[in-house]
């Protein structure tokens, strides 16, 4: 009976083992798969919204898939209205509406899957940076110049084809894909496409199977140009992307080294990568040659001028109508006349219109020619050629000057010293604007501390009681209009109060004579602050900008210690950079304000319930969103513009 009894418990006690442990991975798979498809996507999206980045909800399970392809069906479901360069909304549809509601930086849902989408340049840039080289080497002119016969023999190959399609509709892309297929395999791999001919059939075969066929082709290749090398009928591994890959493969430096596998993935990339690049390009640029027959024509008879009967070649390509145009050169004024019309006549009418597009009426003849030639174009201020640059990307890399490389080099005012035109260069200086190389890297590091954020704060006091002049002279135009542009020119110069003096009489003054004034009323201030600190009124010569420069200036390390002339330049340089952005800044706020007086009364508002009556202080200031959006949409419109 015992042995009964305990053989019951020993089976209850079984069953509860096994129920308790059927329960807990029960319990354990679902809370796995809560995490895995709940809680974590939950957690990563707050944390990117912590950061200011933000996207659609996600979803649980399918992120936002959902979505995604209900767009897209959307989207394909009608057909295009007209041939149109804008074809982002209609192949990437979700990307194009979230960019729009959500910023160039968003977070989307793949499934449980978060992807983040960053389609701001500067950040992909800074992303995408790599250190080595020979990715570089393979796209330089030189190495251009010698893949043009194999380019050439390519195209006369398919054009050879094409005959037989005379007078009959022919699919282009699909010829573009062979033609580029050939073209990398000729150019950078030293081989024919039939080498690569495993590309063709990739949609019938497995991917694993695909994966050992390319691998074995590539190492094929690398196989032939190894012996050429070893039985010395070749000295190198030759200069194409195969070459450079191959060379790195046989690296001595370990750390520098090529694995086969990297070998074989770069090949692949290049490939692939460059395939499709280049044969939507060509499809893309037939379709619009299509479209436009009288471009069509242009290019044919520019080609026939160049090249006559004979194939193309690398110096002719240079001929070719591409590079830097601009307005023709006119003897002794270059285009001053024309500058000088077009102004003319801009500001000859008022505005139709309150607008944010002001380029067409403040520069005319630069939106002009703009239009006409391009984001870089060359213009003449008499005989001096100037070139404009107004692409983003190249005006950072001509900006970049503090590695001493001098790639770009500016000119600096003594330089131009003797140009007695250059007026605002005299009054400017050799400041942080023009300034170069290590000298450039010095200056901007006491002028970045001078923004820093408490050296911002100590400055709150001297611009409330400037603001407070300002606003007690205000009082006798109540009721009345001003002018406020010449009111925040004044309020400007009363931060410094020194030098304002002489600024009203510029116009009249010789610029030497005027120069020299400025170099005394800097220096004026300098030997008032030398003096505190020798009297022993004060330990230090302040913390505002002229307080950071005298500490540079009297810096025990004579590679860091300002000169005097660089004291007096950065002075010039900061205060009329300064007086003048902030000025333009502050009447276009206002101007805003008065067109949009909700938005004025919304920051009244606002900065009431932040400081009341009292004067405003820094802690309060990062408190006032309203007034903060409509400075940054203030500096946005103006960066639009410009």
């Amino acid at each position: 009976m015992k042995s009964i009894i305990s053989m019951a418990e020993n089976l209850t006690l079984t069953v509860l083992l096994t129920g308790s442990l059927c329960m807990y991975l029960v319990i354990a798979l679902i809370s796995k798969f809560l995490h895995k498809y709940w809680l974590t996507p939950l957690r990563i999206q707050h944390a990117m919204n912590l950061q200011g980045i933000k996207g659609p909800s996600y979803k649980f399970i399918h992120g936002n898939n959902k979505e995604i392809l209900k767009m897209i069906m959307e989207t394909q479901s009608k057909p295009m209205a007209t041939f149109s360069h804008d074809m982002f909304p209609r192949v990437h549809p979700h990307i194009y509406s979230r960019i729009n509601s959500y910023g160039k930086c968003y977070l989307s849902w793949r499934g449980s899957t978060p992807e983040l989408y960053i389609i701001e340049l500067e950040i992909v840039k800074e992303l995408l940076k790599t250190t080595r080289g020979w990715p570089c080497y393979i796209l330089r002119g030189e190495m251009g110049k010698s893949m043009t016969p194999a380019v050439i023999a390519s195209v006369e190959t398919m054009m050879k084809r094409w005959k037989q399609f005379e007078g009959k509709e022919t699919e282009v892309f699909q010829e573009f894909r062979l033609l580029t297929s050939e073209v990398l395999s000729r150019t950078a791999f030293g081989s024919s496409y039939l080498e690569g001919k495993f590309w063709k059939s990739s949609d019938s075969i497995e991917s694993d199977k695909l994966v050992k066929e390319i691998h074995y082709c590539v190492m094929e290749m690398v196989k032939k140009r190894e012996e050429k090398v070893f039985r010395g009928e070749a000295n190198s591994f030759v200069t194409d992307f195969l070459g450079l890959v191959v060379n790195s493969f046989h690296d001595p430096d370990k750390r520098s080294r090529l694995f086969a596998q990297d070998l074989v993935d770069e090949y692949k990339t290049f490939y692939l990568a460059g395939q499709e690049a280049v044969k939507f390009a060509l499809a893309w640029t037939v379709l619009l040659l299509a479209m436009y027959p009288d471009w069509q024509e242009k290019a044919r008879m520019e080609g026939i001028e160049v090249f006559g009967n004979q194939n193309p070649h690398s110096k002719g390509i240079g001929r070719l109508n591409v590079g830097i145009k601009g307005p023709c050169y006119k003897f002794i004024h270059g285009n001053n006349k024309e500058t000088l019309m077009m102004n003319m006549e801009a500001q000859s009418k008022p505005m139709a219109t309150l607008s944010h597009d002001i380029l067409p009426r403040v520069h005319p003849h630069i939106y002009s020619w703009l239009n006409l030639y391009g984001k870089c174009y060359l213009s003449w201020r008499g005989s001096i050629p100037e070139l404009y640059i107004t692409e983003p990307e190249l005006v950072k890399e001509i900006l970049k000057s503090n590695d001493g490389s001098r790639a770009f080099p500016k000119r600096t005012s003594r330089e131009r010293k003797n140009n007695e035109e250059d007026f605002v260069l005299k009054l400017i200086g050799d400041g942080l604007i023009t300034a170069d190389g290590q000298k450039w890297a010095k200056q901007r590091k006491v002028a970045n501390y001078a923004f820093h954020g408490e050296s911002l704060k100590n400055m709150t006091p001297a611009m409330i009681a400037s603001v407070e002049t300002m606003l007690d002279k205000w009082k006798q135009f109540e009721g009345k209009e001003m002018e406020v542009f010449q009111e925040f020119s004044f309020l400007k110069t009363k931060l410094p109060p020194v030098i304002s003096k002489f600024w009203k009489t510029a116009d009249s003054i010789e610029s030497d004579k005027l120069a020299k004034e400025i170099h005394d009323s800097v220096m004026k201030m300098v030997k008032k602050r030398e003096e505190k600190i020798l009297s022993g009124e004060t330990n230090n010569f302040g913390i505002d900008f002229l307080g950071l420069l005298l500490n540079s200036f009297h810096d025990p390390d004579k590679n860091s210690r300002l000169s005097v002339q660089d004291l007096v330049d950065e002075c010039k340089t900061f205060y009329l950079a300064g007086q003048e952005t902030v000025n333009s800044a502050l009447a276009w706020t206002v101007l805003l304000l008065a067109i949009h007086p909700e938005w004025q009364e919304k920051a009244r508002k606002e900065v009431i319930e932040v400081f009341g009556n009292k004067n405003p202080h820094s802690e309060g200031i990062g408190k006032l969103k309203i007034v903060s959006n409509i400075l940054i949409l203030m500096l946005d419109l103006v960066y639009i513009e410009f």
